[in-house]
C-alpha cells in the first residue's frame, strides 16, 4: 500500500540545509513545509492560471497538451518577474549548492497542472537520466524543486516518489513490489525537493480541480539544458549576479569557426 505520510522525509523553513541534504542523498525526496507563505503561493497561482486561460485562448497550442489532460506554462521568469524569488530562494540555493554544485545554472523553469480526470501513471526519472544507452556518473547531475501552488491530495494527482531509487539501476517494479511508494501530500507554499534520478510520476486527479505547481530544474553547469534559458536573459532588466549565474551567463555557446 502506498505511503501518504511524509512527515519523516519533512522539514520546516528553518531547516539546516545539511539535514535536507542527507534527506535527499538517503531517500531520494524531500519538502521543506510553507519554503514560501501561503499568501505568496496563492498570488503565484493566480498569475499561473491567468496565463493558462490567455494561452489557450490566444492558441498558444504548445502550452497544452489536451489527449494527456496537462498544461505546461514555460518562460515565466520573464513574464511575471515574482517568479525570479522562487529562482533564487536562499534555502533551497543554499541546499542544492550543498547537494549539486555552486556552479549550477537552471535547466528549465515552468509551471505544469494537472487537469480533472487525468488519469495516467508515468514512472519516471528527469532530465538527463531520461537519456538511454548513456553511462551516467554516480554523483548527481541535475535536482528538481517542485513548488506546490494547490494542495497535492491522493485524490488529486499528487507526486508520487519511490523512495532510494536514485540510488541504484532496479527495475521500478522492484520497487513497487517492496512498497516504496511514497504520495508528498503537500500545502501551498511547500518545496518538493528530489534527486532527478529518482523515479516518480503524477497520480490520477479525480477531482473537478486542477492541480498546480511550479518544477524548476538545477543542472550541473556541463551538462546542456532543457530549456535555452540563457535567452530569457535580455529580457529580465538589470538581472542581478545571481540571476545571472543560474541563468548560464558565461557559459560557452557553440559557435561557427570560418576558415
Amino acid at each position: 500500500m502506498s505511503n501518504y505520510n511524509f512527515s519523516h522525509l519533512s522539514l520546516p523553513p528553518t531547516a539546516d540545509p545539511c539535514d535536507a541534504c542527507a534527506i535527499v542523498r538517503e531517500h531520494g525526496v524531500c519538502i521543506i513545509r510553507q519554503a514560501i507563505s501561503s499568501k505568496m503561493a496563492v498570488l503565484l497561482d493566480n498569475i499561473v492560471m491567468e496565463l493558462e486561460y490567455t494561452e489557450i485562448f490566444t492558441h498558444n497550442r504548445n502550452s497544452i497538451v489536451f489527449d494527456k489532460l496537462t498544461q505546461r506554462v514555460g518562460r515565466l521568469i520573464i513574464k511575471a518577474p515574482v517568479f525570479i524569488e522562487l529562482l533564487t530562494h536562499p534555502l533551497i540555493l543554499e541546499i542544492w549548492h550543498s547537494y549539486l554544485s555552486t556552479r549550477m545554472v537552471c535547466s528549465s523553469f515552468a509551471s505544469h497542472s494537472l487537469l480533472p480526470s487525468y488519469n495516467r501513471y508515468a514512472w519516471h526519472r528527469d532530465f538527463p537520466y531520461w537519456i538511454e544507452g548513456v553511462s551516467f556518473p554516480s554523483s548527481p547531475l541535475a535536482v528538481q524543486t517542485l513548488w506546490v501552488l494547490s494542495d497535492f491530495s491522493p485524490e488529486n494527482g499528487a507526486t508520487a516518489f519511490l523512495r532510494g531509487s536514485h540510488i541504484n539501476n532496479v527495475d521500478v517494479s522492484v520497487h513497487l513490489q517492496h512498497d516504496e511508494q511514497i504520495i508528498a501530500t503537500a500545502t501551498p507554499g511547500d518545496a518538493i525537493l528530489f534527486d532527478a534520478r529518482t523515479y516518480h510520476t503524477a497520480r490520477p486527479n479525480t477531482t473537478s480541480q486542477r492541480r498546480r505547481c511550479i518544477l524548476v530544474s538545477y543542472i550541473q553547469p556541463f551538462v546542456t539544458p532543457m530549456e535555452d534559458m540563457r535567452g530569457q536573459l535580455s529580457k529580465i532588466q538589470d538581472p542581478s549576479q545571481l540571476v545571472s549565474s543560474l541563468l548560464a551567463a558565461s557559459a560557452r555557446h557553440p559557435v561557427d569557426i570560418h576558415t
